[in-house]
């Protein structure tokens, strides 16, 4: 059996991104946009996982770079929502 870093080493991160963009489609018929959202960002966080503990430094930069991204997005999101909140009292 291959390990999820060994099956790492051969997959190409245009590839990946595809899945995640395909999965996205799929989920949009069967969850709401939060949850879809929520199920994604665990893939991705799983995925830069396994890149960060990859022996290849591309790939954990890589990594690096989509936690930096599901951090912003979360920080995007939380603003956001604070404004709405606070846009609904007044």
């Amino acid at each position: 059996m291959i390990n999820s870093t060994e099956a790492s080493k051969n997959v190409k991160k245009e590839t990946i991104e595809n899945i995640i963009n395909k999965l996205s489609d799929l989920l949009k018929r069967t969850l709401s946009q939060e949850d879809r959202d929520k199920a994604i960002s665990e893939l991705n966080l799983n995925i830069a996982m396994i890149c960060l503990k990859s022996s290849n430094l591309e790939r954990r930069i890589h990594g690096i770079k989509v936690i930096d991204d599901i951090i912003k997005d979360m920080k995007y999101i939380t603003s956001a929502s604070l404004s709405m909140s606070s846009s609904q009292l007044i």
